[in-house]
Formats: C-alpha cells, structure tokens, sequence
C-alpha cells in the first residue's frame, strides 16, 4: 500500500511515460478493472503476473500467452475491450482493464510495445552494459567492482565482457538516491534501502533501515524514535515514534534528528548513515553499523562492497545464460548465496532485497573539538 500512495503522489510530479506504463504493468500504480456492471480496484492483478515480468508469457500452465511484437492499437484493444489482434473475443480471463487517469492507456500499451527492447537493454553481443552511480564513492565502487571482475570472470561471461556505459544498461549500480529507477533497475545502491521496496526494481547489500531499527531497539524494552523527514520505519514493539523525546528514555534518532539530541538526557541510538547529522555534538552514541568489517579485512567498506558485488552479479549473469532479461536477471538473484571473505554472507533465499540483515552495534563517543567521522 505503501509503494501505491508512492506512486499516486508521483503521478503529479511529472513521472515518464516510460515510468508510468511500467508501474501500471507490474500492478504499482492504480487502476482497475471491468466485473460486469461494477469497475473495481485491480488489487492483485497485474499484467505481470499472467504475462511475466519481461513480457515473454507465463511461467505456469494457463498463465497469459507473450506480449512480444505486439502493436499499441491491439494492445489498447485486448486491454480495455477484451479483443484479440484476430478481432476474436478474448476469454473472460483476460481482465478488462478501466484506467484511472487521462493517458495510462496509451502509456501501458506503449510499455508493451517496447518491453522486448527495454529488457534486453544492455545485453549485446559482446559486451554487457553496466550503469554506474554519480559522485567520487560511485567511482571508487566501480574501481573495486571491475578489479574483482578482471580476478574472477577474465573472459566475461558467456563470452561477454562487463563494460560501463553513461546509459543504457542491464542494471545502475551504486546508484546514490532512489529517483530515476526507470531506466534500468539499481544493484547494490549506495543508499540505504528502506526494508520494503520492489524486489524486481531493486536489490542491496547491506541490512535495511528496519533492520538497524529493529537492531539498536533491541537494546532497549522501550524508546522513542524520532521520525522528522518521514521515512516510517518499522516500528518494534515496545517502542513508538513521537516529535520529541520526553527525556529519560532511549531514543532512536533518524535523519537530522541526529543532530538535535542531548545524549546527556537519555541514551541516544542512531543509525551509521545519519553520522555527518551530529556535527559537532559532544557525547556518546549508539550506532547501527550495516556494513561491518570482517576482522581480517582492513579495506574501506566501498571498496568491499563492489568486490562483493561484483561476486554476486558475474554469479546471477551466469545462472541468468545467454538469453537474458534484466526481469530474468532479478529472478536469478532469488535463492542466490554468495559467502565473500570480506563481506557479510549475502544470501538472498533469506533477505531477498538486502541479502542480509547483519547489523553491528558500535559504541561512538565525540568530544566537543572534532567533527562526527
């Protein structure tokens, strides 16, 4: 419900055609359907899920025929009027799709129109395309990402060589914030991914803001957490988000909240990504460490993280064969284990967005003449 409101409050801000028409495809955004005389939500159905998620039909017995090749004005048609390119009635179980806003039919049936080409983008003859993040700690992923690839896949895979492109590419990695997913589904992003999100859109490294939540509340039978850019966590039991903490209690401290707490009044916990919020605070914190570092490891968290990631991506390239789609790609990754000397085991049967969810627990104290690492 959550990734639904998401995307009706987008629908004002000037989302792509390309966006729209494939969050009405995967059954993210709004619309819905035709049942005899009544129009309903379409909760639960999508063209995906008869269809697959690259258009290339159901995996199971009686699962929607391909999409590929089709033409907008059929698609149109089959979709809101029930009849097929041979002009023939499609069977009852083909929804009659009723759209809730002016132009998402023809951006659906646009979507479709492109799918083929939009899932195989990136995939050459030769090479496979890799999108990277922007910013100098996207480059030093890359640099360590390509390094392992040189080590573990010489000669690429299947014959294809892993190359970075500005565009058009399977996947975007280290991506450093979540707009823009359109294009090309994100791989181990640099931002912390909430504990929620689209398995087929996105896939990380490192345990999920609830999961650090839920690790620093462990801490403590009961807190407060303190919520001010609204990113709604999970919240544990025992615990309650609150404007402003009464005192005396454990408080969990997200975002700029970080920077606004006395640690003298009660302990204070907070999550590593939110470090730069406390300037010059003096105290000692809790921290929530999501990328911990194996004691044999002396290397920068980035750098481990794209040699992990380079390990799983060659792996779910190689289980995913030549005829691969960034959908089957994703699909790969489900049940992937990959255990790196340097990494937390990533293991995405159990924790199919994050892969895990290992969480350290660090005890940080600043004094009032240094700034927060």
């Amino acid at each position: 419900m959550r990734a639904l409101a998401l995307i009706a409050v987008l629908w004002g801000q000037g989302l792509y055609a390309e966006e729209i028409g494939e969050a009405l495809y995967e059954g993210r955004a709004p619309i819905s359907v035709q049942m005899g005389e009544a129009v309903l939500p379409a909760v639960g159905i999508s063209c995906a899920g008869c269809h697959g998620h690259d258009g290339a039909g159901g995996r199971e017995a009686g699962s929607g025929p391909p999409l590929l090749g089709l033409r907008a004005q059929d698609i149109l048609r089959a979709v809101r009027d029930g009849i097929g390119e041979d002009g023939r009635t499609l069977s009852p179980a083909m929804p009659r799709f009723v759209f809730d806003a002016p132009g998402d039919a023809a951006n659906l049936a646009g979507y479709i129109e492109e799918i083929d080409a939009l899932q195989r983008s990136g995939f050459g003859t030769r090479e496979i395309v890799l999108v990277f993040g922007q910013g100098a700690a996207a480059e030093r992923f890359a640099k360590a990402f390509f390094g392992r690839v040189a080590q573990i896949a010489p000669r690429g895979v299947f014959g294809r060589s892993l190359v970075r492109q500005e565009a058009g590419g399977v996947v975007i990695l280290a991506a450093t914030r979540p707009e823009g997913r359109a294009t090309a589904p994100h791989l181990f992003p640099l931002y912390m991914l909430r504990g929620d999100e689209d398995v087929r859109r996105v896939r990380g490294g490192f345990a999920s803001l609830n999961d650090q939540i839920a690790a620093l509340a462990r801490t403590a039978e009961r807190g407060v957490i303190l919520d001010p850019e609204g990113r709604e966590p999970d919240v544990p039991a025992g615990w309650s988000v609150v404007a402003r903490p009464p005192g005396d209690v454990p408080v969990i401290a997200l975002g700029s909240a970080a920077g606004q707490v006395d640690p003298d009044a009660g302990p204070v916990l907070i999550v590593a990504d939110d470090l730069h919020h406390l300037g010059r605070i003096a105290g000692c914190f809790t921290v929530a460490d999501p990328r911990p570092a194996p004691d044999r490891s002396g290397a920068p968290p980035l750098e481990r993280y794209g040699r992990a990631a380079a390990e799983v991506l060659v792996e779910a390239l190689a289980r995913c064969e030549r005829e691969c789609t960034r959908a089957k790609l994703f699909e790969k990754l489900d049940g992937l284990s990959v255990q790196s000397p340097e990494w937390p085991h990533l293991d995405y049967a159990a924790w199919p967005l994050t892969g895990t969810d290992l969480v350290a627990l660090r005890r940080v104290c600043l004094s009032d003449d240094r700034q927060a690492p």
